[in-house]
């Protein structure tokens, strides 16, 4: 359990890195070292790595500037359709898991190759 903590605990600095320093689409590459760190079940530590960072990093954002955070989400859901808020922060979070996983897998995939 320590292990694998600590493989996400990393796996997610190294997500909250990628994505201040290069962009959101690239932490795909810190939770697939994450999954290659993992092995089996590489896909849920790289869910779990890039999940955490997307929340640490939209709590970060409510924290410091709450109201243009809020009205950002109120706008992007009037854009997708006049979903709440909420959904717009929760969609979020959705795409940081699922880039999470599909890292992890991929990272999981390349260690099964390789060793």
């Amino acid at each position: 359990m320590k292990s694998a903590l600590l493989k996400v605990t990393c796996g997610a600095a190294g997500a909250l890195v990628v994505h201040v320093a290069v962009g959101w689409a690239w932490t795909i590459v810190a939770a697939a070292g994450a999954g290659f760190w993992q092995g089996r079940r590489g896909w849920l530590a790289g869910a779990a790595s890039v999940g955490l960072s997307f929340a640490a990093l939209m709590a970060y954002s409510f924290v410091v500037a709450a109201a243009p955070v809020e009205r950002m989400g109120m706008v992007m859901g009037g854009i997708l359709g006049g979903l709440p808020a909420a959904a717009v922060y929760l969609i979020t979070g959705l795409v940081g898991l699922l880039l999470g996983t599909a890292g992890g897998g991929l990272g999981s995939g390349v260690r099964r190759l390789l060793l």
